[in-house]
């Protein structure tokens, strides 16, 4: 329901300031003498012509406002009873037996357009998920709460409009969202969990330059940061192609998007680069079935793998090396009946060359012991099965099983090679 509740204080105050603009004195007079002096025929125009009140202009604005809620709730049990309680490798499901409320997610937004070329975009959000997707420098790493976007947007003159963001927004890398009612499953995959960022803030572009091809370029402080970890910057690239778009044939649909980024992102290091390439092609062959491929590669020089507590990071007895990352996973969702039923499928592979995005640095202390030796990398694989269900436009009810399984003991503290889990969600939709 995307409508203007919430919005009566700004109107209030947006309309009083509009009509003081027009009458506090600011206004140059109109010359020709004293009021009700001058062309009666001129009056009596003015009168009659519908006049461009406040009011009107603030009901113009308020009807390009969207305004949006979501609000998701889950209950997940780990089949293998996990001592801790915890499921392993997973994105926002990390509770083995709990239920929990996933998000309440309110989003405002204006989309500009040749009426007023200057739009924003907000996301509030709310619960278990805004503890892992808050970025560092915007709270605290616990916070239930997160402002997930804030960024405004200008449409430049340029040819088609060329689109300029500015402030906090959702990465541009991936397969799969933040919010799970956008993708095929409920749970994320290994590829969102540790391939990719979650979210930028900085600057970027995006350009339509025909109905095939869009592409853009952002500079950004880095992952997951809105106060900047070190004094380089994040550059990347992003271009989607739709090669078919003007057909009508089978392909009409098919959509491929690549995007890179490069940049420092260790803590006070300026020259250790980061380097991530992601491709995601999706494809709707038929009216049910909806298709989806995702290929993830990244590398980074000089990551620590092993950290002396005694001397603290960059001491004689650390250890760093080149570290490497990569995956890809399949995706299909099939609609049983049209709109209400459907049945999805996922399969992914995750090879952390190194370690260091799924297990990170060993730790130690000098004046204890001996120096450990450097994490084992490992591959994780996953399959996923999600039911969708939609009684009505407004609700999503999704059961799902999910197994994992690596390459050694990896779950459950190194006890377990595998993990299976089941879980429920509901999402409610207002928009």
């Amino acid at each position: 329901m995307r409508r203007k509740a919430g919005i009566l204080v700004a109107s209030v105050f947006l309309s009083g300031a509009l009509e003081l603009s027009g009458g506090d004195g600011c206004m140059p007079e109109k010359e020709g003498g004293a009021p009700g002096e001058g062309n009666g025929e001129e009056a009596a125009k003015a009168e009659e012509a519908p006049k461009d009140t406040a009011a009107a202009k603030l009901t113009r604005l308020l009807e390009q406002l969207d305004l949006a809620a979501f609000l998701e709730t889950s209950a997940t049990l780990n089949l293998d009873r996990p001592s801790g309680d915890t499921n392993d490798y997973r994105a926002f499901d990390v509770k083995a037996r709990s239920f929990q409320i996933d998000m309440l997610k309110l989003q405002l937004e204006k989309v500009p357009d040749e009426s007023l070329p200057v739009g924003f975009r907000a996301d509030l959000l709310f619960g278990e998920v805004a503890q892992f997707v808050g970025a560092s420098g915007l709270g605290d790493a616990d916070d239930s709460f997160d402002l997930e976007q804030a960024h405004i947007t200008w449409r430049a003159p340029v040819g088609n409009g060329l689109d300029i963001s500015f402030g906090k927004f959702v990465t541009m890398h991936g397969g799969e969202v933040i919010e799970s009612w956008s993708h095929f499953n409920y749970s994320r995959g290994l590829l969102f969990t540790y391939a990719i960022p979650f979210t930028h803030t900085g600057i970027r572009t995006h350009y339509a330059f025909s109905p095939e091809f869009a592409a853009g370029l952002h500079l950004v402080n880095g992952w997951d940061n809105v106060d900047d970890n070190n004094k380089s910057k994040t550059v990347g690239t992003t271009a989607a192609l739709t090669p078919f778009a003007r057909t009508e044939g089978l392909l009409r649909s098919l959509s491929i998007g690549t995007n890179f980024m490069y940049g420092p992102e260790q803590d006070d290091e300026n020259s250790h680069a980061r380097t991530l390439l992601d491709l995601v092609v999706t494809w709707q062959p038929i009216d049910r079935l909806e298709l989806l491929a995702n290929y993830d590669y990244a590398e980074e020089e000089e990551v620590p793998v092993v950290v002396d507590l005694a001397d603290g990071p960059g001491g004689p007895l650390d250890r760093s090396r080149d570290a490497q990352w990569y995956g890809f996973a399949f995706g299909g969702r099939y609609w049983i009946c049209r709109e209400k039923l459907a049945l999805a499928a996922r399969g992914e592979y995750f090879k952390d060359s190194q370690g260091v995005r799924t297990i990170g640095a060993s730790e130690f202390d000098s004046s204890l012991g001996p120096s450990p030796s450097p994490p084992r990398g490992q591959v994780l694989r996953g399959v996923t099965i999600t039911l969708d269900y939609r009684p009505w436009e407004f609700l999503i009810l999704r059961p799902e099983f999910r197994i994992d399984w690596g390459s050694r003991k990896s779950f459950d503290g190194g006890r377990e090679a595998h993990q299976t889990t089941v879980a429920f969600s509901a999402v409610f939709l207002l928009k």
